[in-house]
C-alpha cells in the first residue's frame, strides 16, 4: 500500500465528523490514514514512553516517520552529533516496528560535504533499521555526485513541492524508498492542492511509497491526504511490509505480495532482512544473496506454518504423441 498522511495528526473542524469515534486524535486519525510524520521531534525531545504510547494507539500496519532533531541538523550541522543521535534513537525506538522512516531535513545553508555526510549517514544506518529519507535544501545536494553518494549510503532524497532545484520534484538518491513531501504550492505551508494536482501525483505513486502533506497552516493537509488516498485505491495491510528497506520493488513482486496474508508477508520481511544483514543461508549452508531465493525461502517457511500462500503452479506435463505409421 501507499503510505499517505500529514505532518502531525491534527484533525481540523471541517473534517471532524469523518473522524468521529472514541480515542485520542491519533487513534481516530490512524483509523483512516496509513502513516503520519512526527514533526514535533524536530523541536523538542519526547520520552520513550510517549513513543510507546503512540505506537500502542494505532493499527499494526500503521507507520510513523520521525523528524530528526534540529539540534543535529541545524545547530551541529551533522557534526559532533553522537550523544544527541543516541538519545533520539533510544527515545524513538519506542515506536518499535511501527517506526518506518527517519526524516533528515537539512537547513538551506548546509551545503554538501561528502566526508561529513558519509560519516553521519553511516552512523545513522548503523544504529537503526528504519529507512532514511533526506530533504536537502541547498543546491549542492542535487548534483550527480551527491545523488550517487546517497544511493551508495541507502539514503532516499525527498521529492519536495515546491521544488528548490530542477531535480527536487522527483525522488532521488536511493530508490528503495520514495518519500514525497508536499509543502503547499504556490504559497508554501498554506496552498491547497486541487484535484488535477492530486490526480497527477496519484499516477506517480507506487506501492510502499510515502506521501506526506505539510500544508498545514491553513488546514489543507488532511483533506488533500484523504483525497489522494481515494485516488490510490483501498490500502491492503501486509502488501508493503517486505518491500521497504530491501531495494527497488519489481512489478512482479508487487503483484505477488497482494496474494499473501499479512502473516506470510511478515515471514518474507524477516528473511529479506536476514539477507540484507548477510545472515540468511540456504539449506546447504550457503549465504543467500538473491532476492528471488530469499523470497522463496520466506514463502516456503510461511507455507509450512500454514500461512496463506498461493499454491505453487503445477508444471504442465509434456505429452509425446507417437507417430502413426503409414501403411
Amino acid at each position: 500500500m501507499v503510505f499517505i498522511g500529514t505532518a502531525g495528526w491534527n484533525i481540523p473542524a471541517r473534517h471532524a465528523d469523518g473522524f468521529a469515534g472514541p480515542g485520542t486524535h491519533l487513534t481516530r486519525y490512524a483509523a483512516q490514514m496509513t502513516a503520519v510524520e512526527i514533526n514535533s521531534s524536530f523541536y523538542r525531545p519526547h520520552q520513550r514512553k510517549t513513543y510507546e504510547r503512540w505506537a500502542a494507539s494505532v493499527p499494526e500496519d500503521f507507520r510513523f516517520s520521525v523528524k530528526l532533531p534540529r539540534s543535529i541538523t541545524q545547530e551541529h550541522r551533522l557534526k559532533d552529533y553522537d550523544a544527541l543521535l543516541s538519545r533520539f534513537l533510544e527515545e524513538s525506538a519506542g515506536l518499535g516496528v511501527k517506526l518506518g522512516v527517519i526524516l533528515v531535513q537539512l537547513p538551506p545553508s548546509l551545503s554538501y560535504e561528502a566526508d561529513a555526510a558519509e560519516d553521519f549517514f553511516g552512523a545513522l544506518h548503523g544504529r537503526t533499521k528504519a529507512a532514511i529519507a533526506c530533504e536537502p535544501r541547498h543546491a549542492s545536494w542535487f548534483t550527480p555526485e551527491a545523488d550517487a553518494a546517497l544511493k551508495t549510503w541507502h539514503v532516499a532524497r525527498v521529492a519536495a513541492d515546491p521544488p528548490r532545484a530542477p531535480a527536487d520534484g522527483a525522488p532521488g538518491g536511493w530508490q528503495g524508498l520514495h518519500y514525497w513531501r508536499l509543502h503547499g504550492s504556490p504559497k508554501i505551508y498554506y496552498s491547497d492542492y486541487d484535484a488535477a494536482a492530486l490526480k497527477a501525483l496519484a499516477e506517480k505513486l507506487e506501492a510502499a511509497d510515502w506521501c506526506i502533506f505539510d500544508n498545514t497552516a491553513a488546514f489543507a493537509a488532511l483533506g488533500n491526504a484523504l483525497s489522494l488516498s481515494q485516488l490510490t485505491g483501498p490500502s491492503r495491510p501486509g502488501t508493503r511490509i517486505w518491500f521497504a528497506g530491501y531495494g527497488s520493488v519489481t512489478p512482479k513482486e508487487k503483484t505477488m505480495a497482494r496474494k499473501y496474508s499479512k502473516a506470510a508477508s511478515k515471514k518474507v520481511e524477516k528473511v529479506m532482512h536476514e539477507r540484507k544483514e548477510g545472515t540468511l543461508k540456504s539449506g546447504s549452508g550457503k549465504k543467500v544473496k538473491s532476492r528471488k531465493q530469499a523470497i522463496a525461502i520466506g514463502l516456503s517457511e510461511a507455507r509450512k506454518e500454514g500461512k496463506k500462500v498461493p499454491k505453487k503452479a503445477k508444471k504442465a506435463k509434456k505429452t509425446s504423441k507417437k507417430k502413426s505409421k503409414k501403411g
